[in-house]
């Protein structure tokens, strides 16, 4: 059997080596645990899976690249022969769970978050039920709407204004942030009202970045259309608008999320500013785009080494998180300038102490990009251990430096142009 340990380039990653199977086990969790799903595959795709554990790994994978029927397939094989009290039970369901949520079936959402949260205590304890129970709750109020279509009548080449995408929703016309680190699509509830949409009260109680916990409500929009492409039930998130407020006033009347920018297949931002989806995708077939949940990420390299980082079309600028400084903190301290950071999210803005470097460079989508007084934190901003796995958050101070940039959500694929 074959391992990783090390890449022919050089990079701190891993080598194709023969170990026994309890060292391919540990490799196996220690990939998935980093969210290295482009390790991950290669590993497997040099053998054919012979255990529950090892399909649990492949249907990862297979989620990671956007094949949510694919990954369901292997989980079914997994799950025979589990009983309740097997706590890989519960990591096959939450990934099952996921590929549902990708897929709009909300009714299948709610049979799998149910059977979760009446597992055996001691068998969930990896799985954050929390989460499990808010996708459940959002879940209820969608499972009696259609799930969300789209149908693209031909290329679109569009106009953004500041990264916002002119559209129309229910026949009112409007320019709202198109980010692709947004799971979900997001309205004020003033927003919503004007545009005539019924409120769904739900009270899910959402975290914020600023430690506040906020009450989101669900809104279904009938007709939205972007360019070329009419979409039908269309979920979104519902904020109060003080939520969305900013110091100096700035609000977010809308926002254009994950599910919706997914369903265009691929998108082509250019450096004038204009946005082109194609009718026919491109046919790369290099798996260079992965999903952790609805998270786009990429691989980011810098010093010989290789990590994860999350795509983010909506963040002004690139920031480092924990793991990054934890992997080269004696460089960071020993170049790097104390400073605050401030970030801005739904609940207002927070600041976080950091390590300013005045200047970095990084491989990325078959290109370098350098960049100037980027922030690190220190420490954590995530509740979870298992969730702080993120090196980065790529952002648009990264993208702009080039002519153009692709996402492709039908080849899993990403490039700088």
């Amino acid at each position: 059997m074959v391992l990783i340990a090390g890449c022919s380039d050089g990079r701190d990653s891993t080598v194709l080596v023969r170990e026994p199977q309890a060292n391919r086990r540990e490799l196996l969790q220690s990939l998935h645990t980093a969210r290295d799903y482009f390790a991950l595959r290669e590993i497997l795709d040099e053998y054919i899976p012979d255990s529950s554990e090892t399909l649990f790994f492949q249907a990862a994978v297979y989620q990671a690249f956007n094949k949510p029927n694919q990954s369901n397939y292997a989980i079914d094989r997994a799950l025979v022969g589990l009983d309740e009290f097997d706590p890989l039970l519960a990591r096959l369901l939450e990934l099952r769970l996921a590929n549902f949520v990708h897929l709009h079936d909300y009714p299948s959402v709610l049979e799998v978050a149910e059977r979760l949260v009446e597992l055996p205590a001691g068998t969930s304890a990896s799985i954050d039920l929390k989460s499990v129970r808010d996708i459940s709750l959002i879940s209820k109020h969608l499972a009696g709407f259609a799930p969300q279509e789209a149908l693209v009548h031909d290329s679109s080449l569009i106009e953004l204004q500041q990264s916002h995408i002119p559209l129309q929703i229910e026949g009112h016309h409007r320019s709202y942030a198109f980010d692709t680190g947004a799971n979900y699509s997001v309205l004020m509830r003033s927003e919503a009202e004007a545009l005539g949409l019924s409120v769904i009260n739900v009270g899910l109680s959402v975290d914020t970045s600023t430690d506040l916990t906020v009450t989101a409500d669900l809104a279904i929009a009938g007709r939205l259309s972007i360019g070329s492409i009419d979409y039908r039930n269309v979920a979104f998130l519902v904020f109060p608008d003080e939520a969305l407020t900013f110091p100096g006033g700035f609000q977010i009347h809308g926002l254009i999320g994950f599910p919706v920018i997914e369903a265009m297949g691929e998108v082509r931002f250019h450096r004038s500013g204009l946005l082109e989806v194609p009718l026919e995708s491109a046919t790369d077939a290099r798996n260079t785009l992965a999903l952790v949940g609805l998270d786009p990420v990429i691989l980011v390299g810098y010093k010989d080494s290789e990590f994860i980082c999350r795509l983010d079309t909506g963040a002004n600028s690139t920031t480092f998180y924990e793991p990054f400084f934890r992997r080269f903190q004696s460089m960071i301290v020993r170049e790097g300038t104390p400073s605050v950071a401030r970030t801005g999210g739904v609940g207002g803005v927070r600041e976080f102490s950091a390590y300013r470097l005045s200047d970095v460079e990084l491989e990325l989508g078959g290109r370098v990009a350098s960049l100037e007084n980027v922030d690190v934190y220190p420490t954590s901003i995530v509740e979870r251990e298992e969730e702080n796995y993120l090196y980065c958050n790529v952002g648009r101070d990264i993208l702009s430096q080039f002519d153009e940039y692709r996402i492709n959500f039908r080849t899993m694929s990403f490039s700088l142009r």
